[in-house]
């Protein structure tokens, strides 16, 4: 609006302005040492805003020429920051990817250009990892924490990461005692003791971590579920052979109570305990955990332990079928039972019943060999072949033998 008005005034002015000239065009002298310069008003109107002009085109031509060399300096800078950012972008997109020498050669090359390589280097030091190339993943690790103190944190983490994946305890006890003294409650130095105590095969630490991890969410329900696992795994490795496994009782009794209901853990412990000679405890926990919980896994489990009183736990696994139905796992349970109690006709029956309703190698080789304890080889023969084929990946049916030749 206001350019409009301004438009409008100029254009007034100039209407104004020659009417007047119309009338007289007037006249302008010029005297300098004796000489006289006479012109009309319109011509040294024109060469006054000529010479304005040029005096401003060339005052605006010096600045821009003093100040060439910072816009030179700072477009060029511009351009390097582009490229760096179009390189970071390509090199992050590769990382994401898996595409790890894609992601090394775009990040590395615009580390070069970058203002703040930080982020380039970290990435090209995770490429080479995933390169399997050490010597290239330390350099930039190196090349990242001397950037500032703001990667260092960064750098030490993926340093103490390295260090436990390649199973180097020492390493990354060191890296770990150094980011304890700069960041001793961040999340991922807590989370790297943990891998930590894994790589010193400190399984009782583990243990001791998980619960406070888990609660803080450092760690999914999940991860907890898998390394509680994978510690309890081990430290029943390292007790076998003790007569008492009191090692394990009491690693066991220090789990959480909730911890103690996992039907995972329920089971490992129990196969521990029966392998232990201990079958009437493993029997009495796999069964008071089935009657709270039914589990798939655990029924299993129940069928291999060696309990005195086999004919009690057929009874206590008959009651389940009653009460769930010929479930697959159940019938596999109620055959293994009844194999290693000596019942043979109800080993049979049972079975028989599992491999019409799911067939699997194990239970074909299980009613094998109970035909073959009752004398009917020919149907035992078409067991182990019908396992065979399901184990090598074939057919589930039940193939027909060749009818026999008369002597």
């Amino acid at each position: 609006m206001r350019f409009l008005l301004l438009c409008l005034a100029v254009l007034v002015l100039a209407v104004l302005a020659g009417q007047a000239l119309l009338v007289d065009t007037g006249v302008v002298l010029i005297g300098f040492h004796g000489v006289m310069i006479r012109t009309s008003v319109v011509v040294f109107g024109f060469l006054l805003i000529l010479l304005v002009v040029t005096l401003y085109a060339a005052v605006h031509l010096s600045r821009r020429l003093w100040r060439a060399p910072r816009d030179l300096r700072f477009w060029n800078r511009r351009r390097r920051e582009a490229k760096a950012q179009a390189g970071l972008a390509r090199g992050l997109l590769a990382l994401a990817g898996g595409d790890w020498p894609q992601a090394e050669s775009s990040l590395s090359k615009a580390a070069i250009a970058a203002s703040d390589p930080l982020l380039h280097y970290l990435g090209a030091a995770r490429a080479a990892a995933g390169l399997q190339a050490a010597d290239r993943r330390d350099r930039y690790l190196t090349l990242a924490a001397s950037t500032g103190a703001e990667g260092e944190l960064a750098v030490l983490l993926m340093q103490g990461d390295a260090a436990v994946a390649a199973g180097d305890a020492a390493a990354a006890r060191s890296v770990l005692e150094r980011l304890r003294e700069r960041q001793p409650g961040h999340a991922q130095v807590r989370r790297l003791e943990l891998g930590c105590a894994r790589a010193a095969g400190d399984w009782g630490a583990v243990l001791g971590l998980l619960p406070g991890l888990a609660k803080d969410r450092i760690i999914s329900e999940r991860e907890r579920d898998a390394f509680e696992t994978e510690a309890f795994t081990a430290l029943s490795a390292e007790t076998k052979g003790l007569p008492s496994r009191t090692v394990l009782r009491e690693v066991w009794e220090r789990l959480p109570k909730a911890r103690r209901a996992q039907p995972v853990l329920i089971a490992l412990y129990a196969r521990e305990l029966a392998a232990a000679g201990q079958g009437e405890e493993a029997e009495k926990l796999v069964r008071a955990a089935l009657n709270k919980h039914w589990d798939p896994n655990l029924i299993c489990t129940y069928g291999q332990i060696h309990a005195g009183d086999g004919l009690r736990s057929i009874k206590h696994a008959e009651a389940w079928l009653a009460e769930h139905g010929p479930l697959p796992e159940l019938l596999l349970t109620l055959g293994r039972l009844c194999i290693r109690a000596g019942l043979w006709g109800k080993a049979r029956s049972y079975l028989e019943g599992l491999v019409g309703k799911a067939p699997s190698a194990e239970a074909c080789r299980l009613l094998a060999e109970t035909l073959e304890q009752l004398g009917d080889r020919e149907a035992a023969l078409r067991c182990h072949r019908q396992g065979l084929l399901i184990a090598t990946g074939g057919s589930t049916a039940i193939p027909a033998l060749p009818a026999r030749q008369p002597g």
